[in-house]
């Protein structure tokens, strides 16, 4: 028997010890045939729950909760918090019917208490190495986390990373001063601000002024504790005496 036939009894076994503490949850009866057969392959017994008005009653003994995640409502966000408020130590893995997910949602997802994302292209091997990664490592990272990760970092990078003249733009609206007055004092036209400003809310990721604002007062927030709590990157025995 070669280690990977080795790794695979292993995941075998772990899911076994997982019977009857799996809580299988959708909002339509239509997507659970390949949950219920993807459990069935791993020997993983489950509660089916179907619901479309209100949260099943959890069990304790819950240790993994599938939950479909095809609507994306925010029937289903509510869902997640509560689930993740009353079993803080369950694994809760949301899988949906498509390989896409746009990466604002994922990260929604993920922030909100998902330990993985799946679709229902997983083969039973992996859908037992995604509860093998949940278990030691708390999450599965596969692509729909990985680019969800990768578009936070570029939006917060976008605001980190404001031009000069933009800067002043943003700090005379905040002033308020209109558009024209914004021209006059960076001696531009009143054009070039509305297009200033429309590109800055593409490229971040914002609608207005007033969610622009909000993230940069966020942005500061984090880069202040991150400076307080930082360790000096310079040690006195590197240094040039």
């Amino acid at each position: 028997m070669n280690r990977r036939e080795l790794y695979h009894d292993y995941l075998c076994w772990r899911a076994m010890t997982m019977k009857n503490q799996v809580l299988n949850i959708a909002f339509s009866p239509c997507p659970l045939k390949w949950s219920q057969e993807l459990l069935a392959q791993t020997d993983m017994t489950a509660t089916v729950c179907d619901t479309r008005s209100q949260l099943p009653k959890i069990s304790a003994d819950h240790k993994i909760i599938l939950i479909h995640l095809d609507a994306l409502r925010n029937f289903e966000l509510a869902i997640i918090i509560q689930l993740r408020n009353q079993l803080p130590h369950a694994i809760l893995i949301g899988w949906i019917t498509s390989n896409s997910l746009p990466d604002e949602l994922a990260l929604r997802l993920i922030t909100h208490g998902l330990n993985a994302l799946i679709s229902d292209a997983y083969t039973p091997k992996e859908f037992l190495t995604v509860i093998n990664d949940c278990l030691n490592h708390a999450h599965h990272i596969n692509h729909f986390f990985s680019r969800a990760m990768l578009h936070e970092y570029q939006r917060r990078h976008d605001i980190t990373s404001l031009n000069d003249r933009e800067q002043d733009a943003i700090r005379l609206r905040r002033e308020g001063k209109t558009a024209v007055e914004i021209a006059d004092r960076l001696c531009v036209s009143k054009k070039t601000i509305d297009q200033l400003f429309w590109k800055i809310y593409r490229r971040t990721g914002h609608r207005n002024f007033q969610e622009l604002c909000h993230t940069l007062q966020h942005e500061r927030k984090n880069l202040v504790q991150e400076l307080v709590g930082a360790t000096d990157p310079f040690p006195a025995t590197n240094s040039l005496k």
